[in-house]
């Protein structure tokens, strides 16, 4: 279930690319920005405490958005 959304979201990265070339040169540091707020919401969205995730983002920006896995 989780992958088919993965999978989703990762064509709609690259369908907003394609249609917004300007776009890509931003990802790096929305890639950055968007890690603090995604650790609020997985620890609102699970009740676990901020320790049990990682603090810094172990993805690399190309392997979250790569179509081919």
């Amino acid at each position: 279930m989780f992958y088919l959304t993965i999978k989703e979201q990762r064509l709609r990265i690259q369908r907003l690319l394609r249609d917004n070339p300007g776009l890509k040169p931003k990802l790096p540091l929305a890639w950055e920005d968007a890690w603090e707020p995604a650790l609020i919401k997985a620890q609102k969205e699970t009740g676990l405490d901020a320790s049990a995730f990682p603090q810094e983002n172990p993805f690399a920006l190309e392997e979250a958005i790569a179509t081919d896995s």
